[in-house]
């Protein structure tokens, strides 16, 4: 078997037909190699002798972003797919991979581990409404159980030792009564997910010496609730409603054949083929292995024979072939591009993209098994051997280099911003929309957090000094007070005073008007965070998961300790932000998950990866002037909506560097 492009869109018995001549099993493999071979070279001879108005003769060089799953370890990638939350999905021939947008897990067979994945050799991807991952092999159906990473088998025909690929899985749709459909290489199952149970449909044929089967190789839902069921043999229509085949067009004239399913008794016809470019010579030309749809009601297919468009209205066919001088256009994989609204095309002769207005080939410089679209419009590309990735989106970010990672920032006046970096704090004016001063080395002591405006205790000439985002002093501090101050591991500018939090977990309050510090009172661990809501309430954090809620007015404080033993309670034992909403909601940012606090319950409600972030260890909380929340997380960047806890993700693609080492 020669690779995946051979192996799904032409068998040996495809190639007799076509060409006449009858392959041993010892020769099929050298002769499919030589007609690839000569396949390119009469190409490019035919290339340089004839003018083709729908194809590109040289291949448009695109920048690609090459990415190996794993160092040394080549794979066949047959199948890629974004779930909900954000994370890729590859399906090869070596295992299942999850791509989070910086590193892989990998899910391979292990012959000592039954809740292992039950074959290497995997073909589709698959999530639904639930946010469940299935996955196709060619043993059977997989369920991906995120929390133990781990997976349960299904087998649609245990009775198949594999002769008849009724276990080889090629597609799976949900239908809206979460009915899985699987598509497999002996026809069309049911899955019903509350009794784990599958049922077969029948396919019967009229000419008895008819051996073949029907192989499902993807599937398309329509809005009217019809399953569009592409297969090696031609295209079927299924009307999930009324659970029945419609009459459905196809490629070739053939005898009526017919559909059985629980019982009932359908007839499906085929049409001759309608093709612009050559006629259909051989019954390998049905095959489809990709559809898609778009929003006028088109659908286009993938085949064998070419790229097809299918008007469902007029009933007519029309054949595209990305190089009519070839008697081979097996195409493997199409995308709707979200970006251009072009088909991109995964063929036997590489990448591929069809302008369907101007109806117009584009070829490029990349081999491919696969082609996916993500939702932000970057495009993947499945290789033998790598995955490429394409970024053709304008990036809704834009990166500003300051040399070094960033600790933190915060807001100062009059349109400014101070970052805080492991080397110095850095001004960044917004409107000018640049980077204006760095200070750095001995002159930085301390950065202060806070929204009011002052910024950093600094130390120059001897003397110290607090002053504020726009660089003018505030007030001065004894120089006594040097050693003090170094210890301080937390400041907060409030409306009335200044908080400082000690390493030895020490609150005390600086007067800057009389140059005087008192202690107020000590939490035993290390200060991190200071915050105060508009109710005048500090919140407090420390190392190693304590949070205090203290009234300075009545000198009380109540402890909210982290404890994974209690539901309600906070969720890590780490807060890297405290933030206030503009509707009074408190949130708080740990290394296990988002945090909003319950003030009528003093219970915190949590949200992580299990609600779509793309990771639970969360570093800062930032509100637009639309009420959504904007969170950092080290893998991403995060939009969500606080009133509906809807969220959207930004990673990598989008524009945002990687975490620093």
């Amino acid at each position: 078997m020669i690779g995946t492009k051979i192996s799904r869109c032409a068998s040996a018995n495809d190639l007799q037909n076509r060409f006449g001549i009858k392959l041993t099993s010892q020769s099929t493999n050298l002769l499919l190699t030589f007609h690839r071979s000569f396949k390119n070279l009469l190409f490019a001879v035919l290339v340089s002798l004839i003018f083709s108005p729908c194809i590109n003769s040289q291949p448009v060089e695109l920048q690609f972003e090459e990415i190996p799953i794993e160092e040394s370890t080549p794979t066949s990638i047959q199948y890629i797919y974004q779930d909900r939350i954000g994370y890729l999905w590859f399906a090869t021939w070596s295992g299942l991979y999850k791509y989070d947008g910086y590193s892989f897990t990998s899910y391979k067979h292990d012959v000592e581990d039954t809740t292992s994945i039950m074959d290497n050799t995997l073909s589709v991807v698959y999530e639904d409404k639930e946010g469940i991952i299935w996955i196709g092999s060619r043993l059977g159906l997989e369920r991906f159980e995120p929390k133990s990473e781990t997976f349960i088998h299904y087998t649609p025909n245990p009775s198949d030792t594999g002769d008849n690929k009724s276990n080889q899985i090629w597609a799976i749709h949900e239908d809206k009564n979460g009915i899985l459909w699987i598509g497999s290489g002996n026809g069309l199952y049911k899955f019903d997910k509350a009794s784990e149970k599958f049922t077969s449909t029948k396919y019967l044929k009229t000419d008895p010496s008819d051996t073949t089967n029907i192989s499902v190789q993807s599937f398309f839902a329509d809005r009217k609730g019809s399953l569009w069921i592409g297969t090696d043999k031609g295209l079927h229509k299924f009307n999930l409603e009324k659970a029945r085949f419609d009459s459905t067009i196809g490629f070739t004239s053939h005898e009526p054949s017919y559909f059985n399913l629980e019982n009932k008794k359908y007839t499906k016809y085929w049409n001759y083929s309608i093709n612009r470019y050559k006629p259909v010579t051989s019954g390998a030309d049905q095959r489809i292995n990709s559809i898609i749809a778009r929003e006028d009601g088109v659908i286009w297919m993938g085949t064998e024979g070419g790229l097809v468009e299918f008007n469902p209205q007029e009933k007519i066919y029309t054949s595209y072939l990305y190089n009519p001088n070839n008697p081979l256009n097996c195409v493997t994989s199409i995308c709707h591009d979200v970006v251009s609204g072009a088909i991109w095309l995964a063929t036997l002769d590489g990448l591929y993209s069809f302008d369907t207005n101007l109806k117009k080939f584009t070829r490029y410089n990349s081999e491919a098994n696969f082609v996916y679209s993500e939702r932000s419009g970057t495009l993947w590309i499945g290789t033998k051997t790598e995955i490429k990735k394409l970024n053709r989106t304008k990036q809704p970010f834009k990166t500003y280099p300051t040399g070094v990672a960033v600790q933190s920032i915060t807001k100062g006046k009059a349109g400014t911003l101070w970052l805080l970096t492991f080397k110095g704090e850095v001004r960044f004016d917004i409107q000018p929309d640049k980077i204006v001063s760095h200070f750095s080395g001995k002159d930085l002591v301390w950065f202060v957090w806070n929204l009011r405006g002052d910024i950093s205790y600094r130390r120059e000439t001897g003397g110290l000094y607090i002053l504020d985002t726009l660089g003018n002093q505030v007030f001065s501090l004894d120089p006594n007070m040097e050693d003090y101050i170094n210890s301080a591991s937390q400041g907060y500018n409030t409306k009335t005073a200044y908080w400082c939090g000690i390493e030895n977990g020490d609150l005390d309050l600086w007067d800057h008007k009389t140059n005087t510090v008192k202690n107020v009172k000590n939490f035993k661990r290390r200060i991190n965070t200071i915050f105060e809501d508009s109710s005048g309430l500090l919140w407090i954090s420390t190392f190693m998961g304590n949070l205090f809620c203290y009234n300075p007015k009545e000198d009380t404080s109540v402890e909210f300790i982290y404890d994974p033993r209690t539901p309600s309670g906070l969720s890590g034992n780490i807060v890297n932000t405290i933030y206030e909403d503009k509707k009074g909601r408190l949130w708080f940012a740990t290394n296990n998950g988002l945090n909003r606090f319950d003030r009528s319950t003093s219970s915190f409600i949590h949200f992580g990866e299990k609600n779509g972030f793309p990771s639970n260890s969360i570093h800062g909380i930032l509100e637009d002037e639309h009420g959504y929340l904007w969170i950092s997380t080290i893998k991403g960047i995060t939009k969500f909506n606080p009133e509906t806890n809807k969220l959207k993700n930004f990673d990598t693609s989008y524009g945002i560097d990687p975490p620093a080492d």
